[in-house]
């Protein structure tokens, strides 16, 4: 599923304003020097020749959706912006909250955003994890927002699947993490971009 409208203004090359809230992952400086956001910015300036986009990075580390919920207003609506990213996971899964909490919260993100803006809104899941275990149930967070997508008719990039995709076709996990196997590194925020391009 694309994002068609944020397709067609970027076309127009009238102004669009992208606003992605999320964790550490969004934010994108944890011992790099490019996240996903700043190689998204260089992919679509590619795509869409003298387009006018504003990207506003509104990741902060250690968040959950809670507290991505706490922040919305101020940090997003605000902006009244065209597209939103909404990135969480991570640390919900490292918190052991419920998957029922944590859907309340990215449902509550959804509807405060279609209430207050006329944005699109695009779910980015977090990539996958190193240890088998830990994959196999983050997941479950992952398979959650993928029903929320589809209850909400949203488009979802899972950037656990296509990590693993490049996984199971040579790409080494500890190319694209860092040695806290959490993070990524700039390979693996290249790949995040890549993934996020596919709604584009």
């Amino acid at each position: 599923m694309k994002v068609k409208k944020t397709i067609q203004k970027l076309k127009s090359k009238k102004r669009v304003v992208i606003a992605a809230i999320g964790d550490s992952l969004t934010y994108g400086s944890w011992k790099v020097t490019k996240g996903y956001l700043d190689f998204l910015s260089d992919n679509l300036h590619k795509k869409y020749l003298k387009s006018k986009f504003k990207i506003f990075n509104r990741g902060f580390p250690g968040d959950k959706a809670e507290d991505g919920l706490r922040r919305l207003d101020e940090d997003v609506l605000l902006l009244d912006p065209d597209l939103v990213f909404i990135q969480f996971g991570l640390n919900d899964f490292l918190n052991n909250t419920s998957l029922g909490k944590y859907a309340d919260a990215i449902s509550a993100m959804i509807k405060k955003t279609k209430e207050n803006t006329k944005a699109e809104i695009l779910l980015l899941t977090s990539p996958s994890l190193y240890k088998p275990d830990e994959n196999k149930r983050i997941k479950k967070y992952h398979e959650v927002l993928e029903e929320i997508a589809k209850k909400n008719s949203l488009p979802i990039i899972r950037i656990d699947q296509y990590w693993e995709n490049e996984i199971a076709n040579g790409t080494r996990y500890t190319k694209l993490l860092q040695p806290d196997k959490i993070h990524p590194r700039v390979a693996g925020y290249k790949l995040m971009a890549e993934a996020i391009m596919d709604a584009f």
